[in-house]
């Protein structure tokens, strides 16, 4: 079961659950003040940018801070986007439900934007939109726009995941969950684990047989006591502490029973409430609080079926 719950929750991981997002009415204006006021120098390049009725890319390149780096926008209502790297593909934050942007990553590495249906089929744009990787050297600042330079920590890019519609996403988590129940409890079934194991299920069950067959011997022996000699005691000798006084005898076991907080209604009782029980009715039994008549008789109501 552990190996299979383990299987569970990476599945899980690997699906992304997107959390609301913030409104932003005109993405690329909010772009480019963030630019703006991040980069210190900072151009936008037409070469690479990409326009059409379906989707807007904007990209931008510059210095962040002291680094050479490029910057992202892109709109669209159908279409997602994404980095393309030597080791893998990587996702842009979501900055509203049709539009995404990276303000900068470091141009230490050579990008490739690519383009997503929302079923996860490569949208082949006209062009290769390459981010190269370039030094700062590689900049003419003639032509660069200078900026506030308030940059900020770079932001870390996701693995890229195809990303579910939040209702697909409840019926697969429901789903797995059901089938990872069933073929547990199938498991189970086959190798007679757990709750199919008969051996674990009498494990704390008393046996009415056995404790039956004990009180018949405990008798044997009180006779057995009975034919013996008993010793004189002088009178002088008996103090009050080796006087009982003879308990009260309990008539109505039940009402006795349920003063303390049990349930009386036994067919309605789990196998480990019984017992609780039964042993409470030794313990009555044993300090002479019920006669061995009304020991057996309510020992029998207990457990019968």
């Amino acid at each position: 079961m552990k190996l299979l719950f383990s299987v569970w929750l990476v599945l899980l991981s690997i699906i992304p659950i997107t959390e609301p997002l913030p409104s932003i009415d005109n993405a690329q204006e909010y772009f480019f003040q963030t630019v703006e006021d991040e980069y210190k120098y900072f151009m936008q390049s037409t070469e690479l940018s990409y326009y059409n009725d379906d989707l807007d890319i904007v990209i931008v390149q510059g210095i962040y801070g002291d680094v050479p780096s490029y910057g992202v926008s892109f709109y669209s209502k159908d279409y997602i986007v994404a980095l393309k790297t030597v080791d893998g593909f990587y996702t842009l934050p979501q900055v509203s439900k049709v539009s995404a942007m990276v303000i900068a990553v470091k141009a230490d590495v050579t990008y490739e934007v690519v383009v997503y249906s929302q079923n996860g089929e490569e949208y082949q744009l006209p062009k290769r939109i390459i981010l190269k990787k370039f030094i700062e050297e590689d900049l003419n600042f003639d032509i660069l726009e200078q900026g506030n330079n308030n940059f900020k920590p770079f932001v870390k890019l996701n693995v890229y995941t195809f990303r579910l519609p939040f209702f697909k996403v409840l019926i697969i988590v429901f789903s797995s969950v059901i089938a990872v129940s069933l073929l547990g409890i199938l498991l189970m079934f086959i190798f007679k684990k757990g709750l199919f194991d008969k051996n674990k299920r009498k494990q704390g069950v008393l046996d009415i047989k056995s404790i039956l067959e004990a009180e018949t011997e405990d008798s044997a022996s009180e006779d057995i006591f009975e034919n013996c000699e008993v010793l004189s005691v002088k009178e002088d000798e008996i103090t009050d502490q080796t006087i009982e006084e003879p308990k009260e005898q309990i008539e109505d076991i039940k009402a006795y029973l349920q003063a303390l907080g049990y349930v009386t209604d036994y067919n309605l009782l789990s196998e480990d409430e019984k017992n609780k029980i039964m042993l409470e009715l030794m313990h009555l039994k044993d300090t002479e609080q019920i006669s061995l008549k009304k020991y057996y008789e309510e020992t029998y109501q207990l457990w019968k079926k």
